[in-house]
């Protein structure tokens, strides 16, 4: 029997293997057949998946390294090991337990035990430091924001929701706003700064908002959408719309300067009261005035 050779001797109530090299004598009268096999020679990335035909169990065999089988061994596969990049991994199932997991790269990949599978390659979310993607959980139904700079691997149970994004850098004269679709809540975020939503966050507005800049003669006027209320910024000031406000009357207006050849007709349009301002100054009328006329 050659090193790479093995003797397979059925005898009269069971069955032996015999590994080369040497020479084996054998009673004639003590066996049924007699069988010289070649052992494989498995490489470095190869593997084997046996099974006892006697107890049932299976086992992985890697290489590098000469396969000998036992007595009652049999080949049920053969695969090779699966390389990764450091961007790419597999996901991982187990026959028996149901059980998923992942593998990343760097690595090669060889089976655990005769029970694992290995889906085929997938690659990872390259995120930049100013990127984000949503992500939610199908076992347990938490949604999750995941943020740059980093190199995702979705887990087995993760589910993406979406693309990439792109989050909201702020300069100091702008700002968002984010509504929380589960609770309603708004929130205002002014810059300087990058802002990532919370999971369950979206932009209110279609934009960036820009920040109202009144100069000493300019005013507007802002109501607060949930209790009606309104509300008169005049210059020099710089404004932020809150949470629920909007901006009412067309934006910014120009005060009315007041002097000896000027005066303001103001409509109170609470109570309907008209009222003459002659008093000298820059004018700027109420939450709830009108000019009527100057």
């Amino acid at each position: 029997i050659g090193k790479e050779e093995q003797l397979r001797v059925q005898k009269l109530t069971e069955t032996i293997v015999l590994n080369g090299p040497g020479v084996r004598f054998l009673n004639p009268l003590g066996y049924r057949s007699a069988k010289v096999e070649v052992a494989d020679m498995l490489g470095t990335m190869d593997y084997v998946l046996i099974k006892d035909t006697i107890t049932g169990k299976e086992r992985i065999e890697r290489g590098p390294k000469l396969l000998t089988l036992g007595p009652y061994d049999k080949k049920t596969s053969m695969g090779r090991g699966i390389t990764l990049s450091k961007t790419e991994y597999l996901v991982l199932e187990n026959a028996l337990t149901g059980e998923k997991t992942i593998a990343k790269g760097p690595d090669v990949w060889f089976p655990s035990n005769p029970h694992e599978s290995a889906s085929a390659k997938k690659m990872a979310i390259a995120l930049q430091e100013d990127e984000y993607v949503r992500v939610k959980d199908g076992a347990t139904g938490q949604r999750m924001v995941k943020r740059g700079k980093d190199l995702l691997f979705l887990e087995p149970t993760w589910q993406l929701e979406g693309s990439v994004k792109k989050a909201w850098t702020l300069k100091a004269f702008e700002y968002i706003r984010l509504q929380d679709s589960v609770t309603g809540k708004i929130t205002v975020h002014r810059g300087e700064k990058t802002v990532f939503p919370n999971p369950d966050e979206d932009l209110l507005d279609r934009d960036k908002l820009s920040a109202i800049d009144l100069k000493v003669d300019e005013y507007v006027k802002i109501e607060d959408q949930t209790s009606g209320e309104v509300r008169v910024v005049s210059g020099v000031n710089r404004v932020f719309l809150g949470p629920n406000e909007r901006i009412v009357d067309g934006g910014k207006q120009k005060a009315v300067q007041v002097d000896e050849e000027h005066a303001v007709l103001v409509r109170d349009e609470s109570t309907g009261q008209l009222r003459l301002i002659t008093e000298r100054r820059l004018f700027v009328p109420g939450p709830n005035e009108v000019i009527e006329k100057v």
